[in-house]
């Protein structure tokens, strides 16, 4: 079970995991995997070493001088031609193009190979190995030859131009991705404001935002997205990925159940 999922089963019907008296009690994260994107944004690192007493310790006193914040939930459908559209929740963000099959080939890597993903040194050596060859290894696929993207604002649907040689495309909700890095400036990209972030991604931008000196480029603040695609392509929300075919449809907007409350540590 992934994070959107744990979190989403917990906050909603908590008594299922514990007797409280409080209906939807705020979430700490604790930064277990690989990426830690939202534990990063939350004050409570990249990295937990389980079998350490003092790091536990660490952790509960975070928590514990933690104040409670709003994160944004988004309803993620994808459709493709003529099936049951398909329903996930996005907290953290959703992407589609080469960091997407970055991911997927990353995941597909460590499921084939485990002895070469044993650490968290290893697995950030290894995205960094498999992101390069993605860049460099082959010809990219642009994604203004592929999508059609709207949005709608005051009620009107209207067009959004993709910047030529898009390589990717991502819908930011929080100031962080890919284990730690930056796509925009943390000041562009506010939790619990409504909207979320739509970034575009070329190969120079990605190049840079992988070696930590570069950003992709702002597009559109946004409540809402529909994306159109003519081709197949990977995708990934909140870090797993997954290929989808096509035609389809991608739709966000935002979830029935409103924001989740989380709790966020400041020094």
């Amino acid at each position: 079970m992934g994070y959107t999922s744990a979190v989403e089963n917990f906050q909603n019907k908590p008594s299922d995991f514990f007797k409280l008296e409080c209906t939807k009690p705020a979430i700490s994260v604790l930064p277990l995997g690989t990426g830690n994107d939202l534990a990063r944004v939350l004050g409570m690192g990249g990295g937990y070493d389980v079998k350490s007493r003092s790091t536990l310790v660490k952790a509960l006193t975070k928590v514990n001088n933690s104040v409670a914040c709003k994160l944004d939930r988004w309803s993620l459908y994808i459709r493709t031609d003529g099936s049951v559209p398909k329903h996930q929740v996005m907290s953290n963000y959703f992407s589609i193009g080469v960091d997407a099959e970055l991911a997927l080939q990353f995941h597909t890597e460590r499921e084939n190979h485990p002895e070469k993903f044993s650490s968290r040194f290893q697995n950030k050596t290894q995205y960094f190995r498999i992101g390069m060859k993605n860049i460099f290894g082959k010809t990219l696929r642009h994604l203004e030859r592929s999508l059609e993207v709207t949005y709608k604002k005051d009620g009107i649907e209207k067009q959004l131009e993709i910047p030529s040689g898009t390589i990717a495309l991502i819908a930011l909700n929080i100031p962080s991705i890919y284990g730690g890095q930056t796509l925009l400036k943390t000041k562009d990209v506010k939790m619990g404001s409504g909207t979320f972030m739509l970034v575009s991604v070329s190969m120079t931008n990605f190049a840079g935002v992988m070696t930590g000196v570069g950003l992709g480029q702002k597009l559109l603040e946004t409540d809402n997205l529909k994306i159109k695609y003519h081709c197949d392509f990977s995708v990934q929300n909140d870090g797993e990925p997954w290929k989808v075919k096509s035609p389809g449809v991608i739709e966000l907007e935002k979830h029935e159940q409103g924001q989740q409350t989380v709790l966020q540590y400041c020094k």
